[in-house]
């Protein structure tokens, strides 16, 4: 096994509900999050769980969502992967992803991205 692969399978996964505990400090195990994202262990995710925590960051509140800016979702996920791994990904969208949702204007009515984007589209 490679030198990355063996990093890789040392590592400590992390899925999308650890980013949404580490982002809203009313949720059960907030402290928790923060303190792994914190921790300076071995952290990995792949690209979808960016793409998740984004859905998930910007969908209202009163649909199960934290109802952020689109702009402060970005700057956490910015600051996510100061301490977290990304993935290598086959087909390698998340930039691409990213620069899309970063440059695009959206109505002050609804600072989030129209649900085409949200949701992303598989590079086929």
């Amino acid at each position: 096994m490679s030198s990355t692969g063996t990093a890789i399978a040392e590592s400590l996964l992390v899925d999308t509900n650890i980013l949404i505990e580490a982002t809203d400090t009313r949720r059960r195990f907030h402290r928790d999050a923060t303190a792994l994202i914190e921790s300076g262990g071995a952290l990995v995710f792949p690209a979808q769980v960016i793409r998740e925590y984004l859905v998930v960051a910007t969908r209202p509140v009163i649909a199960n969502g934290l109802g952020m800016l689109l702009g402060d979702a970005l700057e956490n996920v910015r600051e996510f992967r100061k301490t977290i791994r990304l993935l290598p990904e086959e087909r390698p969208v998340l930039p691409a992803f990213l620069r899309l949702l970063a440059h695009t204007l959206f109505g002050s009515a609804d600072p989030r991205p129209p649900s085409f984007i949200r949701y992303g589209r598989s590079c086929r």
